[in-house]
């Protein structure tokens, strides 16, 4: 059976914490255990931080967060308006140098390593990215 959990929030600093939380809170409500939850809700908190510093949103926009529970995966769909960028395109070193790393992109290892799978496409004005996790038991 499919579940699903929809949250919007503006593109605003002082919403991160919340949308990471909501991430953490519904992700459990769904079934995912140990530290799971966790992960999703650190890679939720990536991709806001990386919509503020990076994307170039209007002003008043607001991101998507969609959690979906199809079987033992759960899915986070991350939506943001703004120009067409797929963080997955970018390269990112299996073990970096944090001595010589350049400014950002550590996030982006986050969610490489977390996720068991990630998707990317680009929907009307929005881009999705895509993530998932296993191991939900049944809620």
């Amino acid at each position: 059976m499919t579940q699903s959990q929809t949250a919007s929030f503006a593109v605003e600093p002082q919403q991160v914490q919340p949308a990471a939380q909501w991430v953490e809170n519904v992700a459990r409500d769904l079934g995912l255990s140990g530290s799971d939850p966790m992960r999703l809700s650190v890679i939720a908190e990536e991709l806001f931080a990386n919509s503020l510093h990076h994307a170039e949103i209007e002003p008043g926009a607001e991101i998507s967060l969609n959690l979906t529970r199809d079987g033992e995966h759960v899915r986070l769909d991350y939506v943001e308006p703004g120009q067409a960028f797929n963080p997955l395109e970018i390269t990112v070193p299996e073990t970096p140098n944090l001595e010589s790393w350049p400014i950002g992109g550590l996030g982006l290892r986050l969610i490489h390593r977390f996720a068991e799978r990630t998707g990317y496409e680009r929907v009307g004005n929005a881009n999705r990215l895509s993530v998932w996790l296993g191991g939900a038991g049944e809620a």
